[in-house]
C-alpha cells in the first residue's frame, strides 16, 4: 500500500463524516469539511501567487481555528505559526526574519496589528477601482445600470492590507455587474 505524500491525500483517506477537529462549545469540523477548507485555501493562496516555498505567517491563538489554518496553509505553502503572545520586539524580529508573503491574524490582534502598521502596512484602496483578484476577493456581484460600473468594486466588506507589493490580507468586496435589460 502506498503511503500518502500530501496532507490532502492523507485527509482523503479518512471517513468524511467523522470529526477531524473538536473543541468545547463548538461544532466539530468533519474530515469532509476540513478537506474542503484545505482545497479552498490552496486555491486562494495559489490565486495570490503563493506556492510551496512561500512563507505564510499564522498568528492565531491555540485552538481549532489555528489547527485548521495550519493544516490548510501547510498544504499549499510554508506554514509559519507565530505565538500571538509574543512581545513587540519578538514580533518585530520574527516578522522581519520570516519575510512572509502573507500574514494570517485575528481582527483584534492588538500588538501585532500595531507592529504590522509600523512595518509599513497600508490599507488597499479598492472602492471605485476596477476589480483586481490579486488584491481582493469578490464575495458578491451587484447589479449596476451604468456600463462604467461593470467590474468595478462598489462596496468593501472587509479591508485588505499590504506592505509594498506583498498582500497581507486581500480585501473582500462586492463587484458591479451590468444588469440585464
Amino acid at each position: 500500500m502506498r503511503l500518502p505524500s500530501t496532507i490532502l491525500e492523507l485527509l482523503s483517506q479518512a471517513d468524511e463524516s467523522k470529526a477531524a477537529l473538536e473543541a468545547p462549545g463548538r461544532r466539530p469540523l468533519s474530515y469532509g469539511g476540513l478537506r474542503a477548507h484545505v482545497v479552498e485555501t490552496v486555491e486562494r493562496l495559489n490565486s495570490l501567487g503563493i506556492g510551496r516555498n512561500d512563507p505564510v505567517a499564522i498568528v492565531l491563538p491555540n485552538g481549532p481555528t489555528m489547527a485548521s489554518s495550519f493544516v490548510a496553509v501547510a498544504s499549499a505553502a510554508t506554514a509559519a505559526p507565530l505565538n500571538p503572545a509574543y512581545r513587540e520586539e519578538e514580533l518585530e524580529f520574527y516578522l522581519g526574519d520570516l519575510k512572509a508573503k502573507l500574514l494570517l491574524l485575528e481582527r483584534e490582534s492588538g500588538a501585532l496589528a500595531r507592529k504590522v502598521a509600523e512595518l509599513g502596512a497600508e490599507r488597499i484602496a479598492v472602492v471605485g477601482q476596477r476589480f483586481d483578484p490579486r488584491v481582493a476577493e469578490a464575495i458578491d456581484l451587484v447589479p449596476v445600470a451604468d456600463v462604467a460600473q461593470e467590474d468595478v468594486v462598489v462596496q468593501e466588506v472587509r479591508a485588505g492590507y499590504r506592505i509594498g507589493e506583498r498582500i497581507l490580507r486581500p480585501a473582500r468586496v462586492r463587484v458591479g455587474r451590468l444588469a440585464q435589460a
